[in-house]
């Protein structure tokens, strides 16, 4: 009993001896035993692979930002005068280049892109304004004689005896006035009878 006993420990250790020299880098020529079926085989750890809730080192830190971060804006959107925009306040660029601006269209509260940060020029109420007031040829009364004016077509206009015509600088002319004028100052120096014969 001893014996056998004796014989599976020495049989043991040698196995033993054997595994060890092949895990040392024992000869290739040895023979290895193999594993039992459905051992698992840890797959190896390859040394640079840093283990999960590992801080990396400060070396490792400056190599991976040792590059500038530079940080590029987008670029503006083209937009074109005079269209929607929203909210007031917001910028864009015109196709010259021109900053634009999202500004109050005039007369109303809606917005518009303008050259000018504070108002977006309104023209469709600018001409409806502008194709509003008087043209050459129409009737003014005697309170618009001298009155100057622009017509639809962007002429200079004048209220001239009682019409509106092309204003080339001259005398506004206002018969009845004129008439009323010439007919106190006879009366100052002549009779009803004389300025009336006189005037007509």
């Amino acid at each position: 009993m001893k014996d056998l006993a004796l014989r599976l420990k020495q049989a043991t250790m040698a196995t033993a001896v054997v595994l060890l020299a092949a895990a040392c880098g024992g000869s290739p020529t040895e023979e290895v035993p193999a594993l039992p079926t459905g051992t698992a085989i840890p797959s190896p750890v390859t040394p640079t692979t840093a283990s999960a809730g590992a801080t990396p080192s400060s070396a490792e830190t400056t190599t991976a930002h040792s590059e500038p971060y530079t940080q590029t804006s987008p670029a503006a959107a083209i937009v074109n005068e005079g269209v929607a925009c929203g909210p007031r306040g917001a910028l864009a660029a015109f196709a010259d280049g021109a900053t634009a601006f999202c500004a109050r269209l005039q007369y109303t509260d809606g917005a518009a892109w303008s050259r000018d940060p504070s108002l977006a020029p309104n023209p469709i109420v600018e001409e409806s304004l502008r194709r509003a007031g008087p043209d050459i040829g129409d009737q003014c009364i005697g309170a618009d004689i001298g009155r100057t004016a622009t017509d639809a077509h962007g002429n200079a206009i004048a209220c001239d005896n009682y019409r509106w015509v092309l204003n080339v600088g001259q005398e506004p002319r206002h018969p009845w006035v004129d008439d009323q004028v010439k007919w106190m100052e006879c009366l100052e120096q002549s009779t009803h009878e004389e300025c009336q014969e006189a005037l007509n």
